[in-house]
């Protein structure tokens, strides 16, 4: 009897080297695949972080637009449109005639407003970001218009809203700034 010893199959050196070569193409698809997953992630917090940044602008801006002059000078100084008690907070007279504040108080944007159109009466103040933002930093500033009718400046009223924001626990932060013109003339009376 004859025997065959032609056979067909690989050699253990040529399963070793393609298992190699597998293992490689492998590990870069994994790893691929945990970049766009932690990728995923941080797109995903950058829309949650500009989706509320936007409502608080939009809310801080409308609500600034609106403001009026105080007359009676009961919740600023008689006859301004706005007054910054310290530098991370605004206080005006809001549309509803009714003493508002905006201050930054431990990393979130924060609101009070006394119905009664009088500072004294001030309560609490309540905040108005989420705890999944961070913001490090609010500055407020007249734009170079007058906020006061004593002022040589002619310009109407405007308020620069500068924010530094941050998703919680992350290490990199945006910057957003609008500028806001209030919407009643300064015009003598």
């Amino acid at each position: 009897m004859r025997k065959n010893n032609n056979r067909k199959g690989f050699t253990m050196v040529e399963l070793l080297v393609s298992m190699f070569i597998f293992s490689l193409i492998m590990g870069g698809i994994v790893n691929a695949l945990f970049m766009s997953v932690s990728l995923q992630q941080r797109v995903i917090e950058n829309q949650r972080k500009i989706s509320e940044v936007s409502f608080l602008l939009e809310y801080m801006s409308r609500t600034l637009r609106m403001a009026r002059k105080d007359i009676a000078g009961q919740c600023i100084t008689i006859n301004h449109n706005y007054h910054k008690p310290d530098p991370n907070t605004i206080r005006f007279l809001n549309f509803d005639g009714e003493c508002q504040e905006f201050s930054l108080i431990n990393n979130s944007v924060n609101e009070r407003i006394a119905n009664s159109g009088n500072s004294a009466d001030l309560p609490v103040f309540t905040p108005i970001t989420s705890q999944n933002i961070s913001v490090t930093r609010m500055e407020l500033g007249d734009a170079g218009s007058a906020w006061h009718p004593l002022s040589t400046n002619n310009n109407q009223s405007r308020v620069v809203i500068l924010l530094e924001v941050k998703p919680r626990g992350a290490d990199y932060s945006t910057r957003f700034q609008t500028v806001i013109s209030q919407r009643k003339l300064n015009l003598p009376h």
